[in-house]
């Protein structure tokens, strides 16, 4: 997978690189050269056997339709992140990918209780908010299986973060839970974090 799109959005680019695009302190510098480049030696890494398939991390609508604009086979996943409280900005990323049959892979999806940047302000994280804790509660399920299944639903495959086994279990399990179109409304609306671009992977207007 390429991890970021550019250096300037958390690439960490080699000042250094022999690729001439891709060296930030080089007078050949080039976001875009730089992108298509490294994508370019995934999918020779690919052709050549040494992986099953190619992917891409943080990517934009803008950033796959270059790869498409030039002619070249599109990521089987894009790794985003995704949670019910940042959901809505990246809706049109979700649907344009699943128009093109790219993986939609969540990192974050429950949040990031480590970290108040993750919740709206006053928020009290999504393992703890009302609305989710109501759902769970019903379906006598965890908090966390709850959130998983909700993208699950619409199509989104998960990296749940979680360091307890237990936790681990429960979250491979959230393909069991079904929620109401109802309680989906509910997780659909629940508030969003402030975002825009470095942060949010969709272009703001």
């Amino acid at each position: 997978m390429m991890h970021w799109p550019s250096c300037a959005t958390g690439g960490g680019c080699a000042s250094g690189s022999t690729d001439p695009p891709c060296n930030q302190n080089g007078t050949q510098y080039d976001e875009k050269a730089c992108r298509l480049s490294s994508y370019r030696a995934l999918l020779k890494v690919w052709r050549d056997g040494g992986t099953r398939s190619v992917g891409v991390s943080n990517f934009n609508i803008t950033h796959l339709t270059e790869l498409e604009d030039a002619g070249l086979p599109l990521p089987s996943l894009n790794q985003v992140s995704f949670s019910g409280y940042h959901s809505t900005v990246e809706m049109p990323l979700l649907r344009f990918m699943q128009a093109k049959n790219i993986i939609f892979n969540s990192w974050s999806p429950l949040g990031r209780p480590d970290t108040s940047k993750g919740s709206p302000p006053g928020a009290l994280g999504l393992l703890a908010d009302p609305a989710v804790v109501g759902i769970a509660t019903a379906h006598n399920t965890s908090v966390g299986k709850t959130l998983l299944a909700w993208g699950w639903q619409q199509g989104v495959l998960h990296n749940a973060r979680s360091q307890n086994a237990v936790h681990m279990v429960d979250n491979l399990r959230y393909t069991e839970l079904q929620l109401s179109p109802t309680e989906m409304t509910i997780l659909d609306s629940l508030k969003q974090v402030p975002c825009s671009p470095p942060h949010c992977t969709t272009v703001q207007p």
